[in-house]
Parts: structure tokens; C-alpha cells; sequence
């Protein structure tokens, strides 16, 4: 075998200690290829050229990185980065302490591969995975296929303590697709009572485990909004997906395939707004190029009006891929005049901010990265935030302001992905905060606060945002305390192209593209 026989024990190490998932029998499969005796140098030759790019082919399937279309893609992505951002992202797949267990792996497989015959261990290692997965490493779900009291194989336990199978979760996130499918809010008439605007603040790249990661305090800055939902699921770990999630709250949580089917006018949130008699607005401060996120928010997210200016407004940092981010307060404040001089009724503004996505730089402080320039922006954000709140606030016109996060940025990144990676919809990506604060003349009492600390999904988010159009806040502020009662909520299942995250009986279990289920051993909201 040679030194496919390292290869296989380094990637048995990688599978036991939860950085790859390996595929059991196909890997036997090439370790028995490889095992097979070469009398002469041309067979040799002829099953290294045959072996080492399947081994390479199984260890990227083995892994938890995207699927090849999906890779490709990101590839194609990355073109538009920055020199320096590709070479902050080159930095951070450097893992000292793998190198060192390799290292250590490698010297001890030289020592050993003299005297013992280390293949032999190797397949057998493979045999092992192949029979008794459940006993080889603790991450997999799969259970020994049959078991003596005639029970279903074991994937976990529910919160009953009753067994649950690979099939029974794939069939448990049908269902809740299916039964999500059944929800809608309908506005079947015109708002009435004291006009006020709506104002969505969608914040890409923000997370409670970003805000604990970064080390920045949240306390004062949420403290000036009357409801905080704590628990709050995003379902989506990229900005597209995330924003017709939000504009399609209408309706209830749908597969990710499906958010790019047409969409249904019933499920559009802002179309609901405008049968309640509101104008819409849409307003960024970036360009919204990048990987189609004009599309996504025009077309699949039904925002049918085009966006405003803000090339006007000062330049606070550079993204990712070079262009310009504008400064939130800057674009906010002069919409906000622009808006104070249109005479219209009710307005409804949906604006979008990726003033926290990875990769900014500050034209403050250029030369921060990382988590110090996610805690720079970070404070920065939550500065011009309360700034223009407090311009609201003071301009005699009410306004309810509906802060949500697209997804976390990742920023400390776990055993599965690198930081700011987001292919996997883990739970720390994905529980974001929301919060909703009623601000104007007559606005009710700032002191009244409600924390939600149960689960709550964007219909729950629509309910509050229904509730409040009809139970008007600001004619009764009794009925503030009861905008957030009963929120609908539902499993926590979040989805980025196939790999799939769930919660059973507080445990998160992960299905990636074309695997099986595994407990998800990566970070986890804190």
C-alpha cells in the first residue's frame, strides 16, 4: 500500500476527531485498489496515477466543504475579492495544531511502517468505520443496522427518549416544510388609526456569537428597542436566501430550493404593506451587485421598486470586493429628509447594510482585520443606528424600526469551517437577533421592553409586524406588550443548498450534501 497507508491513517485521524466525515465503503474500496501487489514499476505507476486523484476526489467528498458545483461557483467569487481579503482568507486555513498532529502522525507512521505492516491496520480501521460507525467516532448518527430488541437503527433520541432514524429526520423536515407551507398573514384592509412608517433594518453578518466573539457589549444598544427576540432563527447563511426569507414572511419557512421558484404574491411582505396603504422604499449602503443580491431582493423577494441613491452619502469603509460601503447613518439620515419632505402617508423602507460583512476594511483604521475589525464595525454600526434613531425619534413622525440579521459572519469559525466561512448553517451563523422599537411623537414609553426568549421564526417576525398595523401601538400603548405574544416559533431548521442543520431535544445534528447525519459538533450560540 505504500504511502496511501499514511493517507488513510491521517484521514481516519481527521474522521475520529470530527473534521471529515469519511464515506466508509467507498474508501475501502480504494484501500483494497491500492493494496494490490505491483510486481513490476509500470503497474506501480499505473495505480498511483489511478489512486492518488481518487484519493483526492474522496477526501474533498469526505470533507464538509461545498459540493463541486457549489465550489465552482465560489471560485468564480472570489475573482471580485480584494488582494488583501483573499490573503486574509489564505491566512486563516492555516491551523497550527493540525500541522502539528500531522507532523506528529507522519513521524510516527516513518518509525512504525519499519517493522509493522501499517495498511493492515489502516483497512481495518475502514472495517470498523464500515460495521461499527456509532462505536468508531461519537459525531455519526448511524447505528448498527439492526438491533436485538427489533428496534428501527438509532440515529439519536428525541426529547421522549424515543429513537430516531437517518429516515425518520428526513422525513421530519418534510413534514415541517410541508405544515410551514399552510401558514400566511393576509392584510385585507387599509391601515388606520395614528400613521406611522416602518423601517427594516437588515444587517448582514451578525450574530450573538459574533457579539460574544468580538467581545463587543449589545446591552446599551438593545436596550433602546421594546421587544428583542433572542431566538431567533435566520434559517440561511448567506445574504441572497436571507433576504427573501424576510420579504416572503408572509408565508411560512419554505425548503431553500423553493425560494427560487416565483414567488406568490400573498407571501411578499412588502406587498402585504402596500394593501395596508404603504408606500415602498428600498434603500442599500452598497451597490448590491454582488452575487446577485439586486436580483434576489427585486425579483425573488417581490421588492418591486428600484433602489435609492447613496452615492451622495460618505464612504465609511471598503468592501470585500473593493467597492465602496457607505456610512449607515449617512444614507439612512438623508433618506429620512428625503422622506420628511415627500408628504406621503405611511412609507415602508427596507434597507440593507453590509457595514459588518467579512473582509471591510474601515478607511478609519485600514489596517484592522479580523475580529478587531468586526469589533470596530461592529461598535461603529451600533453608533449610527442609535444616531438615526434618535433623529426619528426627534422629527414629530413615528416610525417602527424592525432591526434583523441576515446571518452571522462567523467570526470564530468552529472545526467544520474556517472563520467567516458559511457554508454550513450552524447555529451560531444562524441565531441573530431581532429587535423592534417604536420611536416618534406619542411613541409608547421606552421603558416597556419584552424579551422573547422562545423560539421565533420570520412568520412570528410578520405576526408582530401585522399586529402592529392593526393593533396600532402608538393609539394604545396597552397593546404594545401583546404584539409579541404567542409568536410562532417551530423546530430550528436551517438550510444552505443541501446541507441541513436541526435541533432535536437540544441537540444540533447536521446532514451534509449527499451525507449522512452527524451530530453537529462545531460552536454553538453562547
Amino acid at each position: 500500500m505504500g504511502p496511501f497507508a499514511l493517507y488513510f491513517c491521517l484521514k481516519l485521524w481527521l474522521h475520529l476527531t470530527g473534521y471529515i466525515a469519511i464515506h466508509a465503503l467507498p474508501n475501502l474500496l480504494l484501500a483494497l485498489f491500492t493494496a494490490l501487489p505491483t510486481p513490476n514499476s509500470r503497474l506501480r505507476l499505473a495505480k498511483n496515477l489511478v489512486g492518488w486523484p481518487l484519493a483526492v476526489l474522496l477526501l474533498y467528498h469526505d470533507s464538509y466543504l461545498p459540493p463541486p458545483a457549489r465550489a465552482i461557483e465560489a471560485v468564480t467569487l472570489l475573482r471580485s475579492f480584494s488582494p488583501d481579503y483573499l490573503l486574509e482568507l489564505a491566512l486563516r486555513f492555516f491551523n497550527p495544531w493540525l500541522l502539528v498532529a500531522g507532523i506528529v502522525i507522519v513521524t510516527v507512521y516513518v518509525l512504525a511502517a519499519r517493522k509493522l505492516r501499517i495498511g493492515s491496520f489502516a483497512i481495518l480501521g475502514l472495517v470498523l468505520v464500515w460495521v461499527v460507525p456509532a462505536s468508531w467516532s461519537p459525531l455519526l448518527l448511524s447505528a448498527p443496522k439492526s438491533n436485538p430488541d427489533g428496534r428501527p437503527a438509532v440515529a439519536d433520541l428525541d426529547r421522549y427518549g424515543r429513537y430516531v432514524s437517518s429516515e425518520a429526520l428526513d422525513q421530519n423536515v418534510e413534514r415541517f416544510h410541508a405544515e410551514e407551507a399552510t401558514h400566511h398573514i393576509a392584510y385585507t384592509e387599509r391601515a388606520h388609526g395614528a400613521p406611522f412608517d416602518i423601517i427594516i433594518l437588515h444587517v448582514c453578518s451578525l450574530s450573538w456569537d459574533d457579539l460574544a466573539g468580538a467581545k463587543v457589549s449589545s446591552d446599551d444598544f438593545f436596550s433602546r428597542f421594546q421587544i428583542v427576540l433572542t431566538q431567533f432563527n435566520s434559517a440561511a447563511s448567506y445574504s441572497g436566501p436571507a433576504a427573501i426569507r424576510l420579504l416572503r414572511a408572509n408565508c411560512g419557512q419554505s425548503a431553500q430550493k423553493s425560494l427560487y421558484d416565483y414567488p406568490n404574491r400573498e407571501c411578499l411582505l412588502f406587498a402585504g404593506f402596500e394593501d395596508a396603504g404603504y408606500e415602498p422604499h428600498w434603500l442599500m449602503n452598497h451597490d448590491g451587485h454582488f452575487a446577485n443580491f439586486f436580483g434576489d431582493v427585486y425579483r425573488r423577494g417581490g421588492l418591486a421598486v428600484e433602489p435609492e441613491r447613496n452615492s451622495d452619502a460618505d464612504v465609511a469603509a471598503d468592501a470585500f470586493d473593493g467597492t465602496p460601503v457607505y456610512s449607515d447613518y449617512d444614507v439612512l439620515s438623508r433618506w429620512w429628509a428625503r422622506r420628511m419632505t415627500s408628504g406621503v402617508e405611511r412609507v415602508a423602507l427596507y434597507y440593507n447594510t453590509i457595514s459588518l460583512h467579512d473582509g471591510n476594511r474601515l478607511r478609519s483604521a485600514p489596517g484592522a482585520v479580523g475580529v478587531n475589525s468586526y469589533a470596530l464595525r461592529t461598535r461603529q454600526l451600533f453608533n449610527d443606528l442609535t444616531r438615526f434613531m434618535r433623529v426619528v425619534d426627534s422629527s414629530g413622525r413615528r416610525a417602527m424600526i424592525v432591526l434583523v440579521a441576515e446571518h452571522g459572519a462567523a467570526v470564530r469559525g468552529d472545526r467544520y469551517q474556517i472563520d467567516g466561512l458559511r457554508e454550513i448553517p450552524s447555529p451560531a451563523i444562524t441565531e441573530v437577533p431581532v429587535a423592534i422599537a417604536y420611536v416618534g411623537s406619542d411613541a409608547p414609553d421606552l421603558k416597556i421592553s419584552t424579551r422573547v426568549d422562545d423560539p421565533v421564526s420570520y412568520f412570528g417576525l410578520a405576526e408582530i409586524l401585522h399586529r402592529s398595523i392593526y393593533k396600532n401601538p402608538f393609539d394604545d400603548s396597552a397593546a404594545l406588550q401583546k404584539l409579541s405574544e404567542n409568536l410562532s416559533g417551530g423546530p430550528f431548521v436551517a438550510e444552505n443548498d443541501d446541507t441541513l442543520v436541526v435541533r432535536v431535544a437540544g441537540r444540533y445534528l447536521m446532514r451534509p450534501p449527499g451525507g449522512a447525519w452527524v451530530r453537529w459538533e462545531g460552536r454553538s450560540p453562547q
